[in-house]
């Protein structure tokens, strides 16, 4: 994955403004969220999992931002349903940012079966599917970005559901430079 082609490419904000995606980290570091698209069950539930540690990674000095797939006009009502309404949220309907990340797409993850048990703890713990807002056969992943363009953390779902965990994203945030500034307060991780 090279940071510069992906950082090149465009994706929109919530008003339909195109921007280069190396804005999300020209300023300061930053976790990008790709979800599969902004109806997903199970980037509902990802991003209610992230919601108990987003001050910690704003606390840490990084960014949180999320990449989606649908037109720019889903995006209001993603940060609603999902309760983020202060979110950073964009979009990119070509795909070539996730395709850029290394993201991977097809039917043969939807194919795995451990996106049923997945599917099935989402539901139990209170996330529905929305209608299907962008492409559903893409698949998301979580990259952490240091200001300036350094990758410090990658993780591309092998199947629907498969998220980096609540840990693995506070051990790689602590991989920023402003985690490390004393500036912001630390955690260590569970």
């Amino acid at each position: 994955m090279n940071l510069d082609d992906l950082g090149s490419l465009p994706i929109r904000d919530e008003t339909g403004r195109s921007l280069a995606t190396r804005q999300l980290w020209e300023k300061q570091s930053v976790m990008v969220v790709f979800v599969r698209h902004f109806g997903c069950v199970f980037c509902r539930q990802q991003l209610s999992e992230l919601r108990e540690i987003i001050p910690e990674i704003r606390n840490a000095g990084v960014e949180l931002a999320v990449i989606g797939n649908g037109t720019w006009n889903f995006i209001q009502g993603f940060k609603e349903a999902i309760g983020l309404k202060s979110l950073s949220v964009y979009t990119d309907p070509s795909l070539a940012t996730y395709k850029a990340a290394g993201m991977d797409r097809g039917r043969t993850a939807m194919l795995d079966a451990r996106w049923i048990v997945k599917g099935l703890k989402a539901f139990f713990s209170g996330h529905r599917q929305a209608s299907t807002q962008g492409d559903a056969l893409q698949l998301g992943g979580v990259l952490v970005v240091a200001r300036g363009g350094r990758l410090l953390f990658k993780q591309a779902s092998r199947f629907a559901g498969d998220h980096a965990s609540p840990e693995q994203i506070r051990a790689a945030v602590q991989l920023t430079p402003e985690a490390h500034a004393g500036e912001h307060p630390t955690w260590s991780a569970a």
